[in-house]
């Protein structure tokens, strides 16, 4: 008796290798897309992140009437003379050791505390905050193994209580942009005030102005003195060279600033408060050339105060050439909180000029310019 069972038809090989080729261009289709729709959520979540910090700001201005120092420095500043400037120097540099001394006693106590530390309370670290100490270095504030060490041989005013690492180095989510990293381990840049430092990174930076804010071969940040500064404009053989402390240069953070928003004569609207700052490694080949490494390794440390945390509108952004300057990981633009608390996106080819006007807060000039 002859069996009905018909036999099951299989793929040929041609049409399985049609279904993957339908499969592939599909995902090829789709991948693109869903890799936009992530960025915009990380450009989002990077400006919700600006957002909080500019309101953190201003909340720190309603109680103190001014906006936190950029950094806080009282160790006797270096010297150093400017390239391409002859005459009326040497010119006073903070000393950019400052954050980094690893040794007890500090004589005067050691700072270098950034802006950031201070709004801590503002952003939900009102425990860190109280954590960290200001007796100690930067350095010793981010060690975890120097500050247990510290706090269990000693009695100081306001000992803390056992914590899991070193205040300094707490992880701060505000603090990075969702489009580069998500914490210190993922992307760590090679300049820290601890190399064994794995948290407590940063992505963002307070503007000091449009001038030029660090003497490249020593990383410090320059601190002229109201001699000095009056008579720079006689001394600078090279066009150009105007120091961020210069009135029209001048920006809301600085060593031991304390600016009002009164003192924003440009306008709220017309001036940056913080940016993403510009994340690159300079001891890797592609980013070597016409500048030295000094000017290109990046800082990293939302407690250090100076490179990790300082940023000049002197150059342009999203150029990856200087440490200084701002920049950040998304197409076309770096984002930047202005000083009436919105977020803007700039975009990357912003005439220069536009810039650096949008960086000084009592120029005088309106920035103009589409932004």
């Amino acid at each position: 008796m002859r069996s009905n069972t018909r036999r099951q038809r299989g793929f040929t090989l041609v049409e399985l290798l049609v279904v993957i080729a339908i499969i592939a261009i599909l995902v090829a289709l789709i991948l693109p897309a869903v890799q936009r729709a992530r960025e915009a959520a990380n450009r989002l979540s990077c400006e919700n992140n600006l957002k909080q910090i500019a309101l953190a700001l201003h909340n720190y201005h309603d109680s103190h009437l001014v906006f936190p120092p950029g950094m806080i420095t009282n160790w006797s500043p270096l010297t150093a003379t400017p390239v391409g400037v002859s005459g009326g120097g040497p010119y006073n540099t903070v000393n950019p050791n400052e954050p980094f001394s690893p040794t007890l006693p500090v004589t005067p106590p050691a700072h270098g505390e950034s802006w950031m530390m201070h709004i801590l309370p503002m952003i939900e670290q009102g425990g860190t905050y109280k954590l960290y100490y200001p007796g100690l270095s930067v350095y010793q504030n981010v060690n975890y193994s120097f500050w247990s060490t510290y706090f269990t041989t000693t009695s100081p005013p306001g000992t803390p209580l056992a914590y899991s690492t070193a205040p300094g180095a707490t992880h701060i989510a505000q603090f990075y942009c969702p489009s580069r990293r998500s914490d210190m381990k993922s992307v760590s840049f090679s300049n820290k005030v601890d190399p064994t430092q794995t948290t407590g990174g940063n992505d963002y930076a307070g503007c000091v102005g449009s001038g030029v804010a660090f003497d490249y071969p020593t990383r410090a940040l320059w601190n002229l003195g109201p001699a000095q500064l009056a008579t720079l404009s006689t001394t600078a053989t090279t066009a150009g060279w105007q120091v961020y402390q210069l009135g029209h240069r001048q920006g809301v953070f600085g060593p031991n600033s304390s600016n009002s928003i009164a003192a924003i004569k440009d306008g709220t609207s017309q001036t940056i408060l913080v940016a993403e700052a510009e994340r690159f490694d300079g001891t890797t080949p592609q980013y070597r050339g016409v500048v030295s490494d000094t000017s290109r390794i990046p800082s990293d440390g939302w407690a250090w105060g100076g490179p990790s945390t300082l940023f000049s509108t002197w150059n342009p952004p999203n150029k990856k050439l200087f440490f200084d300057a701002a920049g950040g990981p998304h197409d076309q633009g770096v984002q930047a909180a202005l000083a009436d608390g919105s977020v803007k996106r700039i975009n990357e080819n912003i005439e220069l000029l536009v810039w650096q006007r949008l960086g000084s807060m009592s120029e005088g000039i309106p920035a103009g310019g589409g932004y």
